[in-house]
């Protein structure tokens, strides 16, 4: 059932519109790339800090990803955009969103972990690495 809504929310998260990271309307001048970096990084942040517990996603952890889905497709740096992306992507092959509060679990029970479960999770590490890289280059590190 997690997967599903993953997918739900990745499904309905991807098109482009002339809206922000936060959701609304941009009437001002555009922001710039540097801008919307710092935007997807914040998202990241909090995607990364939502209490999790493992099972189906809350109500603010599906707004958290959702934002952080909107954020990734607002910012015009591909690579840190493919990166988010990855990330999210790659939770789909774990039994349980890979995040702050269950990260340790992660590493608790590596030993114990089925091959491809550990590969998507070595992924996921990976990519979340460069887009804490990317986001320390930004000037918007990502805490937590």
């Amino acid at each position: 059932m997690t997967f599903l809504v993953l997918a739900a929310v990745l499904a309905t998260g991807c098109s482009s519109s002339s809206r922000g990271a936060s959701g609304s309307s941009t009437s001002s001048s555009p922001l710039s790339r540097t801008q919307l970096d710092r935007q997807l990084c914040a998202a990241y942040e909090t995607f990364w800090n939502t209490p999790y517990s493992g099972g189906e996603p809350g109500p603010a952890m599906l707004a958290s990803e959702r934002a952080l889905v909107t954020a990734a497709e607002a910012t015009s740096d591909r690579g840190l955009h493919d990166t988010v992306r990855a990330v999210i992507d790659g939770e789909l092959g774990l039994p349980d969103f890979y995040l702050h509060d269950t990260a340790s679990q992660f590493v608790k029970n590596a030993g114990s972990l089925p091959a491809d479960t550990k590969a998507a999770l070595a992924s996921v590490e990976q990519n979340d690495r460069s887009v804490r890289s990317a986001c320390k280059a930004a000037g918007r590190p990502v805490n937590g």
